[in-house]
């Protein structure tokens, strides 16, 4: 079986690809296709993070930041997952000198090399939604992954989105990953997360009423509905239609990618805010696609609000994107 899977920053690309190859691969046969090569501080951090969260699942690690050759004769009867697509173009059109066939080159290799494998799971990265212009290289770099991200959905037997931490089936059948979580159900552990994600989170909250403080009461939250998407694509519209806002028994949120931003300015990392209880319903902008942002800042707050956005989606009765003022349940 061949899987790709891409979305915004943060997104749960990674956690889910390692699941399904947990529940594809036999123990012994599940291998890690690292195409990352470090330049800095901050690449390091995230090869230590992406090693510790991969330790103790038995993968058997392999550097391919150069291609995929030599890497499937060892095991052709493997499940291997390449992370990433992205991380790979980079390295072959900027390398020792910049080739402008890279995009060719590597949607070649990674179609030559899991046609031969059992199974293989590819993470690529949604990028293609910019508020601005980019140079002729850069704009390269995103036009050839994009032809990879088409090749290959092309030839692939399930496409998958991950959005907020939810997998959304863009080719193929949802019914395949409901298999695949039956096959290996240890490695799916999602639903009973977020159960104990939600006990936990339950809370003593301090209302206000006129500047008098009342007494603490035992007043967990409920999110009604996570609403994300684009700028100005109609969510606040399609929530207040929804809910009839105004609703004084409804506290509408907008906007939750600012109170990431502060959090991120503050050195601090986004949790549920001690203040929310009762029914509620949540707007957030989508910052999570797009070019990988110069600032370290800015990489940091669509990092965060990508994590911060699975945390609430968790938490969340239904969530839904809005897309050009059309909604789509995701949960």
């Amino acid at each position: 079986m061949r899987i790709l899977i891409t979305g915004g920053s943060k997104n749960g690309k990674t956690e889910l690809a390692q699941d399904l190859v947990l529940a594809l691969g036999d123990e012994g046969r599940r291998y890690y296709l690292a195409a990352m090569i470090p330049h800095d501080q901050e690449d390091r951090e995230r090869i230590r993070k992406h090693r510790q969260q991969r330790a103790g699942l038995g993968f058997k690690a392999e550097e391919c930041g150069a291609g995929l050759n030599g890497f499937l004769t060892a095991d052709p009867k493997g499940a291997y997952l390449l992370d990433s697509s992205t991380a790979l173009l980079s390295n072959i059109m900027y390398g020792s000198s910049y080739r402008p066939d890279a995009g060719q080159i590597v949607a070649e290799d990674i179609l030559g090399f899991s046609a031969q494998a059992e199974h293989f799971i590819l993470i690529s990265d949604a990028i293609y939604s910019n508020a601005r212009q980019f140079d002729s290289y850069t704009n390269a770099y995103e036009r050839a992954l994009a032809g990879i991200d088409r090749a290959c959905a092309k030839q692939f037997d399930l496409v998958l989105e991950c959005v907020a931490g939810l997998p959304i089936v863009r080719k193929g059948r949802a019914e395949v990953i409901s298999a695949l979580q039956k096959g290996n159900p240890e490695s799916f552990r999602e639903e009973s997360r977020n159960q104990e994600l939600k006990e936990d989170m339950k809370t003593k909250f301090v209302s206000k009423s006129s500047g008098e403080e009342r007494a603490s009461v035992e007043q967990p939250y409920q999110i009604l509905e996570l609403c994300i998407g684009g700028a100005y694509q109609g969510k606040m519209t399609y929530i207040k239609e929804k809910y009839h806002l105004p609703d004084p028994t409804i506290t509408c949120v907008t906007h939750l990618e600012t109170y990431v931003r502060t959090c991120v300015e503050h050195g601090d990392s986004p949790s549920i805010p001690k203040d929310w209880c009762g029914k509620m319903v949540v707007i957030c902008d989508d910052i999570s696609s797009g070019i990988v942002p110069m600032d370290p800042v800015d990489r940091k707050w669509r990092e965060e609000t990508g994590i911060f956005l699975r945390k609430v989606a968790a938490e969340a009765d239904h969530v839904t994107r809005v897309f050009c003022g059309i909604p789509e349940a995701l949960k």
